[in-house]
């Protein structure tokens, strides 16, 4: 079987790509209290903390302190109910990132949040 010099080099500068794609940097934040929960109506949540958070992923533009979810599915439903308790409480929650903004274009996804008695 014999390659040909243009299919060689495509498949270098593909692989060559891949080795320089920028990994996905995904934030977290500890015992901070929810201020804002903002729903919308096409099933996205964005919501705010009090502490802003360090180490954000580069979509992350709208700030430190800003998180989003969706809630078309179950999980999102159980992440927003965490937030509605936590803001009704005033208890202390703990959030780790996605790394990506898939729901927002500006805010990273909340992948976990977890709440706590301070």
């Amino acid at each position: 079987m014999r390659i040909s010099f243009s299919r060689l080099v495509l498949a270098a500068l593909f692989l060559s790509s891949l080795a320089l794609a920028q990994p996905v940097q995904a934030s977290s934040v500890a015992n901070v209290h929810v201020i804002n929960i903002a729903p919308n109506n096409n099933g996205t949540v964005v919501f705010y903390v009090d502490t802003a958070r360090n180490g954000l992923p580069a979509c992350a533009t709208a700030g430190g302190q800003a998180w989003t979810l969706s809630t078309s599915n179950s999980a999102g439903q159980a992440l927003l109910s965490v937030l509605l308790t936590a803001l009704s409480t005033g208890l202390p929650i703990d959030i780790g990132g996605t790394g990506v903004c898939d729901h927002f274009p500006n805010a990273e996804s909340a992948g976990f949040i977890s709440i706590h008695k301070p």
